[in-house]
């Protein structure tokens, strides 16, 4: 397995205000995000492209997560402006498993799990608010604050 594989995630801002978000790894040398960090305005959707990147070694499964964070943002203010400005915890959180599954001599499938302990997020009013990943929960249980959505395809990049 020598060629990249890749994924999307595709981050819906439902609130009523802008969002900056983030996205972490734990392994930055295993995983590239694209991009990591931005502001989305009321109901402006991104697309994140996520690679697994080869390195001889194929990461153990449930020990390696895609953390999505996101915190209000104020008018006119950068995404990096936003986060260094903000204390305390984030907003929302939502973290996804990192599942590579052989499928054949040379290829593996990349998947992403939602964890359910980590689900639940809340506002600055200390409302409770919902991220989702619409593959994996039915439409009504969608957030009001962000949403996001895997996208079910896979590319090999030569």
């Amino acid at each position: 397995m020598n060629s990249e594989i890749k994924t999307h995630l595709k981050i819906t801002n439902k609130s009523d205000m802008k969002q900056a978000f983030k996205i972490k790894c734990t392994r930055n040398d295993l995983f590239k995000i694209r991009p990591a960090t931005g502001i989305l305005d009321y109901n402006q959707t991104s697309n994140i492209t996520l690679t697994y990147k080869p390195n001889g070694e194929v990461p153990e499964n449930d020990k390696h997560h895609f953390g999505v964070y996101h915190i209000p943002a104020p008018e006119g203010c950068t995404c990096e402006g936003a986060w260094s400005e903000h204390y305390g915890p984030p907003q929302g959180e939502f973290r996804l498993k990192i599942n590579l599954t052989k499928i054949n001599r040379s290829g593996f499938r990349f998947n992403l799990k939602k964890r359910n302990s980590f689900t639940k997020t809340r506002d600055v009013m200390r409302e409770p608010v919902r991220l989702a990943v619409s593959s994996l929960l039915s439409p009504h249980t969608f957030a009001r604050t962000m949403s996001c959505v895997i996208a079910l395809y896979l590319t090999k990049i030569k």
